[in-house]
């Protein structure tokens, strides 16, 4: 029988058995969730995925909705479809992979409450926007096959309140289906198999005989225009091209093109994950196997990512329309509303998350360790870039600026976002300092190392380089009375793509070549030179090493995948014809570097063992968690983070 409480928690949820174990959550008793034995980088490497993939879809589709409104050269009802699809790509973003990544993160933090919540939002969400975009894509085959066979009666067939209809309607029952999903599962798995399997036979023969009717239609085409060129009865010439204009064979052509193309790249993301779903549903479940699943269906994600991409590649009118969003200035207000509330969640997410990590390191004696003092010095970092996004993009209309000297001060000290850029500066700076430590920690144990006095010594220099790093923007910001913002004002024009580029090598490109250099040869020390010897202490310490050293490399890639775009196209701004502080692509960049700083403390909480465990002392009430750990094990260098042994025992619900 399933339990009625939250979940059941007796015992860990995860052992070290090779066997999948099986819980229920709530009352699903016919839903179970499959825990392969506790997962390590495969599922943080997944995670690490869908938060960028996400972040790229929430980017790419809102533009492309933007561009579908404004846009008034594609057909309403085709326009109609694409915007349910980018509406169904742009909720993944928003909603699944966000609970994915909760999700994987309870289980690797073995939290079955938190698992069970997340897992059915996740499971509930997948599904309805999943199935929408399938069913989105096959109501476009259809549109195309219809536009073929009814040729002049189309448009009249076709109409935009029809298509409305069919979209909601595919919606409503797809929202209300889900509920079977909880009722009996069995039943709603057989039916999608069935429904998936009608659409794809549905759309593969769509398209095929799209594709041979193209053909033959080419065919004809060319013949007509040969009696057109040979006959000399100007009628007839004329009547032969006004037949090619009322049939639009190349238009026509390119808009089932362009459609198959977003056929071909959902089956490319789709069909692995439902082939790997039969396979678990036929033959024992094992952990490769779910392992292999949730990589599966991360490339089924990725369809909501890659599709924004392809429509720019392939379709022109939206193509325009998002490089006219991208570059100018806007003052929708339901844009700058949607800005805020993303900006809101960042900063949210980043304070909270590196408050909580500045905490763990200086109330837990463990944690004080001289490595982690590097990491809190990244974590306040983090906080600044934080702290001073707020002024700009959260609270924008709460205030109005002074026009004169005070308001160009007040852009240089809040609202301009200096001190943001401030912090971002000293975050690369100290992954550019962990690297050194962890590769002459690694590469010469037996050499000086990184102590406590050292570390007062760097930070300070941190600090005084990103400073003095800032001080040209600090110099140069205004108020601009004309556009309302913050913007920076440069003597010369030269000036301002040089400073562009600098910031480029200096906080960009130079950190991460370091950063790849040295994690290059420690990763080759640590995972292929060094051989197991049987002895004990080594092997602990060992692992040790690894352990840190993957937590910083993950943070350093994720520094790497959010930075280099942003400050890219920082530069690439600055070499366009008009550059504005509220221009899109800015935002985007400032996004992308307040989203770095948020992920930073979750990256911690997944690879290192020893923030996780306190995580869960500080966050737990008293009396529910027993906790032990102990203190560091003489002898050990100051580097390493020390061994400890940690026992959680969960309090067992009623």
């Amino acid at each position: 029988m399933a339990n009625n409480s939250l979940g059941n928690t007796d015992g860990p949820l995860f052992t070290n058995s090779s066997a999948v174990a099986r819980k229920t959550c709530y009352y699903l008793d016919r839903f179970q969730i499959f825990h392969s034995g506790p997962p390590t980088k495969e599922y943080i490497v997944n995670c690490t995925l869908n938060a960028v993939l996400a972040v790229l879809a929430i980017l790419g589709n809102g533009l492309v909705l933007q561009a579908l409104r404004r846009s008034a050269a594609l057909r309403p009802a085709s326009r109609a479809l694409v915007y349910s699809l980018a509406a169904s790509d742009l909720l993944v973003g928003l909603t699944v992979q966000p609970f994915y990544v909760l999700y994987k993160t309870a289980e690797i933090l073995n939290m079955h409450q938190l698992y069970c919540v997340t897992g059915i939002g996740f499971h509930l969400s997948a599904n309805v926007f999943s199935a929408v975009s399938f069913l989105t894509v096959t109501a476009i085959a259809t549109d195309r096959l219809l536009a073929l066979h009814l040729g002049s009666r189309y448009q009249r067939t076709v109409t935009l309140p029809r298509v409305v209809t069919v979209i909601v309607t595919m919606w409503v029952l797809t929202g209300l289906w889900i509920f079977n999903w909880v009722w009996d599962i069995k039943i709603y798995r057989k039916f999608n198999i069935i429904v998936v399997t009608i659409c794809l036979v549905f759309c593969t023969s769509a398209y095929a005989r799209l594709g041979y009717r193209l053909r033959q239609l080419r065919v004809r085409t060319m013949l007509r225009w040969r009696d057109a060129e040979s006959t000399t009865n100007q009628e007839e010439r004329s009547s032969s091209s006004g037949s090619k204009s009322k049939l639009r064979f190349g238009a026509y052509k390119r808009s089932v093109a362009n459609m198959f193309y977003v056929y071909v790249l959902m089956l490319i993301c789709y069909v692995p994950y439902l082939a790997m779903f039969v396979v678990i549903q036929t033959t024992t479940v094992t952990k490769a196997k779910i392992v292999t699943l949730s990589y599966t269906m991360t490339l089924l994600f990725a369809n909501s990512a890659f599709n924004p991409f392809l429509y720019c590649w392939r379709i022109q009118e939206i193509r325009s329309e998002k490089h006219c969003i991208m570059w100018y200035y806007t003052e929708s207000k339901a844009t700058m509303i949607g800005l805020a509330t993303m900006f809101s969640i960042l900063t949210a997410m980043d304070i909270i998350g590196n408050v909580i990590v500045c905490v763990l390191i200086v109330k837990f004696k463990d944690m004080r360790i001289p490595m982690n003092y590097l990491i809190l010095n990244l974590a306040v970092a983090d906080i600044l870039v934080a702290l001073f996004v707020v002024p700009r993009f959260v609270l924008f209309n709460a205030y109005i600026l002074p026009d004169g000297m005070t308001g160009t001060v007040i852009c240089k000290l809040l609202t301009g976002g200096n001190l943001s850029w401030i912090g971002a500066v000293a975050s690369a700076f100290t992954l550019a300092v962990v690297a050194l430590e962890r590769y002459y920690a690694i590469m010469n144990p037996q050499g000086t190392q990184l102590t406590a006095a050292k570390v007062e010594i760097i930070v300070p220099v941190i600090w005084l380089l990103a400073i003095l790093f800032n001080l040209p923007l600090l110099l140069t910001d205004r108020y601009s009375t004309k556009h309302k913002t913050c913007m920076e004002n440069w003597p010369e024009e030269w000036m301002a793509k040089s400073s562009s580029l600098i910031w480029l090598v200096v906080t960009g490109y130079l950190p991460i070549f370091l950063m790849i250099g040295l994690y290059a040869r420690v990763v080759y020390q640590l995972w292929f030179l060094d051989e197991d010897d049987g002895d004990s202490t080594r092997q602990a310490s060992m692992g040790i090493r690894r352990r840190i050293t993957k937590m910083v490399f993950t943070v350093s890639v994720v520094f790497a995948a959010c930075r280099i775009p942003a400050q890219t196209m920082y530069v690439i701004s600055y070499f366009s014809r008009t550059q504005y502080h509220s221009d899109l692509l800015h935002i985007i960049s400032v996004a992308e570097v307040t989203a770095n700083s948020a992920i930073n403390p979750f990256i911690y909480a997944i690879v290192n063992h020893r923030f996780r465990q306190h995580i869960k002392e500080l966050i737990c009430c008293p009396g529910l968690c027993k906790t032990k750990v102990d203190a560091f094990i003489p002898g050990q260098d100051s580097t390493q983070d020390a061994t400890y042994t940690t026992e959680v025992v969960q309090l067992q619900q009623t």
